[in-house]
């Protein structure tokens, strides 16, 4: 999944780099707003992106630590059932 994302990324700026000398940013016409809606959205796609890439292996680590500390509550609430247990019974 990370390596399409950045395939992804890497293919949009190329496509804003070779892209940017033929639009038609300044003037009027239905050219111009064609060529500012078709920036606009690549920068979305650009951005998404990059999004995608910076924030994908924190997600990772916070899974990666819920489900110890999840082991961690468990094994510590098995141990404070044993003691209440052995509590009760004397």
């Amino acid at each position: 999944m990370r390596r399409l994302t950045f395939v992804s990324f890497i293919f949009s700026v190329a496509l804003l780099f070779f892209a940017l000398p033929y639009l038609m940013l300044q003037g009027r016409g239905l050219a111009v707003y064609f060529s500012w809606s078709w920036l606009f959205l690549l920068l979305f796609a650009i951005s998404g992106n990059l999004v995608a890439l910076l924030y994908s292996p924190i997600k990772r680590k916070e899974e990666k630590n819920r489900s110890v500390r999840r082991e961690r509550a468990e094994s510590l609430s098995a141990v404070t059932d044993q003691r209440l247990w052995r509590i009760r019974q004397q």
